[in-house]
């Protein structure tokens, strides 16, 4: 229903589907969690094929996590800012943003806010999920493409991580070769002026929350989504297609939940 729903929509015709790196190579602490997910991602397919809906891979999540984000399957860092046997419930709150931790790719030394060495293991797990997502769906008719990794920080490497982008570029040209093949930008759109220049059916992905800003005016908004569309261009220019993976009006962050347990905006 929901994807009849888009499609009658008239402005749908892809879908962006996050997946978990555990549900194709298991690692704790999700074994059985996620069980028979794999047969409704085979139904999700199906359905929108016959919708004429095409479909995106997104490897949402990575082992030992790539951003210190609780989208990457585990927030790994946080510290409680409340004494929990002197105050109530309700002003029991934590921060995890500041600390979190991000060890996909390696040690992270927060101190000096680099790495000190590299998970060369971890990312051939990375590189073998996106092998079995290939191997399992590389025909199917409805998919568009993969994206083989959500959101790795602005910290992550960047030559590690453009090695990671290549190597997964070549899996999924060798079986699918008419995938589309979208890398996110790393939280660094301007870094990536040339690379894989060439190559077909590569592109970048970025993603544009503005909630995330200091709080500003309507006009300081609307501002800055001038400059992010005059950035899309110069980026279109220099590296090639840009998509806008995730997006939200939004223009606070001050959800329940969001932020921490209990955060106040007011």
């Amino acid at each position: 229903d929901i994807i009849e729903h888009l499609r009658d929509s008239g402005g749908v015709n892809s879908l962006r589907l996050p997946v978990g790196d555990f549900q194709f190579v298991e690692y704790g602490p999700y074994p059985g969690c996620v069980d028979g997910g794999l047969d409704y991602i085979d139904l999700l397919l199906d359905w929108a094929y016959e919708r004429g809906i095409s479909v995106l891979f997104d490897i949402h999540t990575a082992r030992d996590s790539q951003n210190g984000f609780d989208n990457s399957g585990q927030a790994l860092g946080f510290s409680w800012t409340s004494a929990l046997s002197s105050e109530f419930a309700g002003f029991t709150t934590f921060e995890h943003w500041p600390v979190r931790t991000a060890n996909w790719i390696g040690t992270f030394d927060p101190q000096f806010a680099k790495y000190t060495d590299i998970n060369h293991k971890n990312i051939e797990h990375s590189l073998e999920v996106i092998r079995r997502i290939v191997d399992r769906y590389g025909g199917h008719p409805a998919v568009l493409g993969l994206e083989p990794l959500n959101e790795p920080w602005q910290y992550t490497p960047l030559h590690v991580l453009k090695r990671f982008y290549w190597e997964g570029y070549l899996i999924v040209k060798k079986k699918a070769p008419y995938w589309k093949y979208i890398m996110h930008d790393s939280f660094r759109l301007t870094a990536w002026a040339g690379f894989m220049d060439g190559c077909p059916e590569r592109a970048l992905d970025t993603h544009i929350y503005q909630a995330w800003r200091d709080p500003d005016t309507r006009i300081g908004v609307y501002t800055d989504a001038c400059q992010a569309k005059n950035l899309l261009y110069q980026v279109e220019k220099d590296f090639g297609p840009v998509v806008v993976g995730e997006w939200s009006l939004a223009t606070d962050n001050c959800a329940m939940w969001l932020s921490t347990f209990q955060f106040d905006c007011s």
